[in-house]
């Protein structure tokens, strides 16, 4: 943090890349958070080996008060794509499932919207049921799926329903049918 209790701001980095210098366009951080989300005002590249360093003179401090050195860090880009971890649903209506993901999601690739019910879809299943609806706060790891249509005991696929309809929070994509689940028979939980 940057005190008592204060969070990283974008004036205090600088982000090196080929000789220039850019000042980042936003810092996502909370108090006491081991990390932080540096957005950036263009694109870089990469393979000028960037850098990440904290301005001379300003003063972060770890949990126990220490001061963190000022210096430069590589960058390294999160090059994976989120994926689905588990879906879960009711046992006896099966008209609710529980999708859980690796890392928070978005629809877009700017991070900011939900997921919707065209984030999804749903190949051969028993008794062909529909989405009805997608409960999802933009950014978090959950969805909570509503399904229309009978359902049967068994299992029920559900895949992200294009390459560009889920997004990590550095605009990976989920592969389109790569990442799909199975829900078992389980309560949610």
């Amino acid at each position: 943090n940057t005190g008592a209790s204060g969070a990283l701001q974008d004036t205090m980095f600088t982000l090196n890349n080929a000789n220039v210098s850019l000042t980042p366009a936003g810092v996502t951080h909370t108090p006491g958070a081991l990390t932080a989300t540096i957005a950036l005002s263009g694109p870089i590249d990469l393979n000028t080996n960037p850098t990440l360093s904290i301005h001379s003179g300003t003063n972060i401090y770890d949990g126990a008060g220490n001061t963190v050195t000022t210096g430069a860090t590589s960058v390294v880009k999160d090059g994976t794509a989120p994926i689905i971890t588990s879906v879960l649903t009711d046992l006896e209506s099966k008209a609710v499932l529980k999708v859980t993901f690796n890392e928070p999601v978005y629809s877009d690739s700017n991070h900011s919207a939900a997921l919707t019910t065209s984030s999804f879809t749903l190949p051969t299943n028993p008794n062909n049921p529909t989405i009805s609806s997608v409960s999802h706060t933009p950014g978090g790891k959950i969805a909570i799926v509503t399904l229309s249509g009978a359902s049967t005991p068994g299992t029920t696929t559900i895949n992200t329903a294009s390459s560009t309809s889920i997004y990590d929070a550095v605009g990976n994509a989920m592969a389109i049918g790569t990442d799909s689940s199975i829900s078992k028979d389980r309560k949610s939980t």
